[in-house]
């Protein structure tokens, strides 16, 4: 793999964005963020759920989305404290559309120029096709790819960055490699064979108690 853009240009500690529909949070999120806030790069997340997405739906009620983010990021405080924290500004702005774009420009209108967002690198190559229509130079750019700082999560199976993937990225400013990966999908959770007991085995206790006592997605 080459050495350019692929290592750290990031001289101080970033604040991380997590970004996510978090439908529901399970502890595949919990445990890259542990791992994050482990990495003597990261200062801080600020997770941020999804709002309005033109590519997604979301098939349960917000305030619901709202009972079981509060609930993971309650449980990741209890274990980092105030190093972690969730931004509503998308779920309580629904007229303004969730997008990379939108995310950090929001997060670094608040938190100046320290923000990095984090992308699992199974998304890179997929990044590369993200054109994006910049009304301040009036054509369509590459922005996320190229514009977005970058904390990048090494996911398995994908391990290895074609070299037509990092010659298209920029701005990456850190790497990092889970040393306890997880394949746990939100998808696997609301497929309704999983039963109550892999339920508590896939999200933390207090989500799990709240999916249950709310009779969320098939668990009734």
């Amino acid at each position: 793999m080459k050495s350019t853009p692929w290592t750290s240009n990031s001289e101080s500690k970033t604040i991380c964005i997590f970004g996510g529909a978090f439908n529901p949070p399970q502890l595949a999120h919990v445990g890259t963020m542990l791992e994050l806030l482990d990495h003597p790069a990261t200062e801080r997340i600020i997770i941020l759920p999804s709002g309005n997405r033109a590519d997604k739906s979301f098939g349960i009620e917000a305030v619901h989305r709202v009972g079981m983010i509060q609930a993971m990021v309650d449980h990741l405080i209890q274990i980092k404290g105030d190093r972690v924290s969730v931004d509503w500004y998308f779920l309580e702005h629904p007229e303004i559309e969730t997008t990379t774009r939108n995310e950090y420009a929001h997060v670094r209108s608040k938190c100046g120029e320290r923000v990095s967002h984090v992308f699992g690198s199974d998304v890179l190559e997929a990044m590369t096709t993200w054109w994006d229509l910049d009304a301040g130079v009036g054509e369509s750019t590459l922005f996320v790819a190229q514009e977005v700082p970058k904390t990048i999560v090494i996911r398995a199976g994908y391990e290895i960055i074609p070299e037509s993937v990092q010659a298209k990225l920029a701005n990456v400013q850190n790497i990092i490699t889970l040393q306890h990966p997880s394949e746990i999908s939100s998808t696997q959770i609301r497929n309704p064979a999983t039963t109550i007991e892999e339920l508590y085995k896939l999200v933390p206790e207090t989500v799990a108690q709240y999916i249950i006592q709310n009779r969320l997605y098939h668990f009734l």
